[in-house]
């Protein structure tokens, strides 16, 4: 009977502290910072945001309405602190998705782009693109879905199951020359799984947490121009891409 009791006591002990340590993991992620409220109580040039359970959507009046991109969000990266990044985008007439991820880990549910496809029947015109851990995530879906014809990768890169090589889907990627959270020799071998027309591009002086507005990431490197300058850089980029679909269909 003691060591039954012992046992159940032992059991009870390993369940409460698994149970701390994952509420802990859960609860310890990157917030937005203070400043990403400028996105709601500025001027924002006609910009409506709109949220549900699922994502947040970014619009302007005059937005193409054929044509939207979703984003998924960094792991462990409270989804706001993309806003500033995503309305920048918003600002050049594309519908914007900026989805919320269960736990803040995309890995958790890569499918929940879906909920923006059905909610969105208007859009015929799909990109999808994400952040670090979101990246790969939406790589992911992009490779399952013939929806998806244009993916951007941001301090990110496909995992290894993925090859999305002879896919005519339309990749770019964009890292920093200061991203020290990144694996560098994991995303220059991940060029083989990426098309043979990908567009690639090195932000000199960005980090890898700069495309975010969350502060700095464990690990990371110093960067040396502004994070502002660094999204600006890759919204330029990412629009390009867009434009490319637009114009091609």
């Amino acid at each position: 009977m003691k060591r039954k009791r012992r046992f159940l006591f032992y059991i009870t002990f390993a369940m409460v502290f698994f149970l701390i340590g994952s509420y802990t993991y859960v609860m310890n992620y990157y917030k937005a910072e203070e400043e990403t409220s400028a996105v709601f109580n500025s001027n924002n040039k006609n910009l409506d945001i709109s949220y549900n359970e699922k994502y947040i959507k970014l619009s302007r009046d005059n937005s193409k309405g054929d044509t939207g991109f979703i984003f998924y969000p960094g792991g462990k990266v409270e989804e706001e602190a993309y806003l500033n990044f995503m309305k920048k985008i918003a600002y050049n007439g594309y519908d914007v998705f900026l989805v919320k991820m269960p736990l803040r880990l995309a890995v958790l549910d890569k499918n929940r782009a879906d909920e923006v496809l059905k909610d969105n029947p208007n859009i015929s015109n799909w990109v999808i693109g994400g952040h670090s851990l979101g990246g790969t995530m939406a790589a992911s879906y992009a490779k399952d879905n013939e929806k998806i014809k244009g993916l951007v990768l941001y301090g990110a890169y496909p995992s290894d199951g993925v090859d999305l090589s002879e896919s005519s889907i339309k990749v770019l990627s964009i890292w920093g020359s200061k991203d020290k959270v990144v694996d560098s020799d994991k995303m220059k071998n991940s060029k083989k799984l990426l098309p043979k027309n990908t567009l690639i591009h090195e932000v000199n002086g960005a980090n890898h947490s700069g495309f975010g507005n969350y502060g700095v990431q464990k690990g990371d490197g110093e960067a040396t121009i502004d994070k502002n300058k660094q999204q600006d850089i890759s919204v330029e980029y990412t629009i390009n891409l867009i434009d490319s679909l637009v114009k091609s269909k």
